[in-house]
């Protein structure tokens, strides 16, 4: 196993930890907010920024890199991505998700919003794909990268994978801001 595989276990763990913070709210108990409210909504947007940011832009980039044909390149952008993920993705997921969750309380929480559960379970779905199919892609992909041999049809395979799950994993995340800022009526 990579190494920046292991970190992205040990952020996802983290994840699930706080994702325990959300049952007592989901069942209509509330939990004071430890900051101000707009430092939380603060702290959600940058969480948000950070988190797409990295998502969408290591897409582009990896895209791009592979155009150019240079094996140092590719193998370089993989193990790059990988440590994105550990550096921006891991960390914007905890910061949207503990401030979302705290804030989701000032809406009514999970008990009255419909938007606010469904723009959970779309968050949770993009969580699924990314552990489910993105990270171990990404592990394969830096393993094969590491090694000094020239990148091999298996490589390739698994980037149009990656490349595959990761549109389907950024599109989510987009539909759950567009949840977040229009706040339908559902």
């Amino acid at each position: 196993m990579h190494k920046s595989t292991k970190f992205l276990i040990f952020e996802n763990i983290i994840i699930i930890f706080i994702g325990l913070l959300f049952i007592p709210i989901s069942m209509g108990h509330n939990i004071p907010l430890p900051l101000p409210y707009l430092w939380h909504k603060w702290l959600h947007i940058l969480g948000v920024l950070i988190f797409l940011g990295n998502i969408i832009i290591t897409g582009i980039w990896m895209f791009a890199i592979e155009k150019s044909k240079n094996e140092n390149f590719i193998k370089f952008a993989v193990i790059f991505v990988n440590w994105a993920d550990v550096i921006f993705t891991g960390p914007g997921i905890i910061l949207l998700f503990v401030n979302g969750i705290l804030l989701s309380q000032s809406f009514g929480g999970l008990k009255t919003e419909h938007w606010i559960q469904v723009a959970v379970g779309l968050f949770i779905l993009s969580g699924l794909i990314w552990n489910i199919f993105l990270i171990p892609i990404q592990n394969k992909l830096a393993i094969i990268a590491e090694d000094q041999s020239p990148l091999n049809s298996d490589f390739f395979h698994y980037l149009k994978k990656w490349y595959l799950w990761g549109v389907i994993a950024t599109v989510i995340p987009l539909l759950t801001m567009v949840l977040m800022v229009v706040k339908p009526i559902i």
